[in-house]
């Protein structure tokens, strides 16, 4: 069976696009062949030694010439694509809200009329992300939303877009009876958000109540011990169509019960 050298695979339009040694007939040997355009390229069944095929011009590339593999079994064959994929230089961005990134892709192998038309870019939800056709992502909201660029039906690649909502400050705790008032500030790119407690501000702080709606600034935390300490963190949280995403934690704040 031959090898075969590939040279300047995007195709040249009259020039020599693959070189050869020892190229065995197409129709009296087996093994791993190539296809232009699905048909033989020159294959006459008599050259078992092909080390010159300038002037066969059935074996010259052109531009948007397709190749495949075939593997041939006594003259039989059974088409094998190339292994063809589009590749993102980034599969995971984290923008902030407002913020920009620009994505590449490439098709690969770099060759035929896939590559030659370049990717199509989309995004699974615009209000999360938008993307221009250079594959420029635009971070519009907190979410979670997926850019793909597509180079056929079967062929294409997708970027994970994961955007955070701004964190919170908790404005005051109010001490009462057994009890502590946590208040904090209103983020308008909410859906909710999660209060937690520890017993020591370096301790463990564990969700104690999830508020539902972004309207909400303060909840009480009931049945607590008189007189005793207890420090709160609050996150923002936002639901979207990919996912739910979360803000940082707010810096801890502690206030002792009556």
């Amino acid at each position: 069976m031959g090898f075969v050298i590939f040279q300047e695979f995007d195709g040249l339009k009259g020039g020599l696009g693959i070189q050869v040694d020892s190229w065995g007939s197409f129709y009296d040997m087996s093994g791993w062949l190539f296809l232009v355009n699905g048909a033989e390229p020159g294959y006459n069944g008599t050259d078992n030694m092909v080390n010159d095929i300038s002037a066969d011009q059935d074996k010259q590339l052109n531009d948007g010439d397709v190749l495949t593999m075939a593997y041939s079994v006594d003259g039989s064959t059974a088409d094998m694509p190339f292994i063809q994929c589009v590749v993102l230089d980034k599969t995971v961005v984290k923008p902030a809200k407002g913020k920009s990134v620009s994505l590449a892709a490439s098709v690969m192998p770099g060759y035929g009329a896939v590559a030659a038309n370049g990717v199509t870019w989309s995004t699974s939800d615009e209000t999360v992300a938008t993307v221009n056709s250079s594959g420029k992502v635009t971070a519009k909201s907190a979410g979670i939303a997926k850019i793909k660029a597509t180079a056929s039906n079967t062929l294409f690649a997708s970027c994970k877009v994961t955007i955070a909502p701004a964190k919170t400050l908790i404005t005051n705790l109010v001490p009462k009876k057994k009890a502590v008032t946590v208040r904090w500030k209103k983020q308008n790119d909410a859906t909710g958000y999660v209060i937690l407690r520890a017993a020591k501000k370096t301790g463990t702080f564990k969700t104690v109540k999830t508020i539902t709606k972004k309207t909400v600034t303060s909840w009480t935390n009931k049945n607590l011990k008189s007189g005793k300490k207890y420090f709160y963190k609050v996150k923002v949280y936002k639901t979207s169509k990919g996912g739910k995403v979360y803000s940082p934690l707010s810096p801890a704040k502690g206030v002792k019960t009556k």
